[in-house]
């Protein structure tokens, strides 16, 4: 038997959008923007991309957009 590997790409990107949401919520109205955790397809990446509150909800708005930095990929992803 094989050990595991630590989070899979599924659980890590699962993981991600869950604090990305949690973070949403908790962080209203304290700073103008927020790190939202990076949902490119590495998950041992944990690289923040900041963004207004307004910003991160028309992306996450749109199907199949999601938080990327700059150079980062994510299969299916619009931006």
């Amino acid at each position: 038997m094989e050990p595991r590997r630590g989070l899979t790409d599924r659980n890590a990107a699962t993981l991600k959008r869950a604090a990305n949401d949690l973070m949403r919520t908790t962080l209203i109205n304290l700073i103008a923007e927020e790190p939202f955790f990076c949902e490119c397809d590495d998950p041992s990446c944990t690289a923040a991309v900041w963004l207004s509150r307004q910003d991160y909800d028309r992306l996450r708005a749109r199907s199949g957009w999601r938080p990327l930095v700059a150079g980062h990929r994510s299969r299916g992803a619009a931006a």
